[in-house]
């Protein structure tokens, strides 16, 4: 998973030196994770004139097997980054630019930590519950 969190980093960095923003960023982009799923894969993969017009291809990810572990487009059409347990990865971006994202590991406490990063990128686990720590994988540790 290391290498799909490093490939999905690289990619939305790699947009972020072309086009000087990052993918989705709008005037009133947050920080709120995402899921890597739909717009930002079709940004990334250049399959989005709109978001993606130069159509530089930053990611070009490995098929998932069996619905698992990699890049698969589900029944209703929408291209999804999947962990080795089916579920998708969560991403979240530094829109506004201050080189720190609030750590959602720290989500809970009154005055919650920040990682000095640009982008961060997490999975749920073997649960499937990115609120659950214990399983969880992060590209930041």
């Amino acid at each position: 998973m290391r290498s799909s969190f490093k490939g999905l980093e690289i990619a939305i960095k790699g947009y972020q030196t072309e086009y000087n923003r990052y993918p989705l960023a709008t005037a009133n982009a947050d920080e709120t994770p995402m899921l890597s799923e739909g717009k930002i894969l079709k940004a990334l993969m250049a399959e989005d004139s709109e978001l993606n017009p130069r159509k530089v291809r930053f990611l070009d990810p490995y098929a998932a097997r069996g619905g698992k572990g990699g890049y698969l487009v589900d029944s209703a059409g929408v291209p999804r980054m999947v962990d080795i347990y089916g579920q998708p990865y969560r991403i979240c971006i530094d829109y506004d630019g201050d080189g720190t994202i609030r750590d959602p590991q720290s989500e809970n406490k009154t005055q919650p930590e920040t990682l000095s990063s640009g982008v961060i990128i997490w999975s749920g686990g073997k649960d499937g519950d990115p609120a659950t720590w214990k399983d969880n994988l992060a590209s930041w540790q």
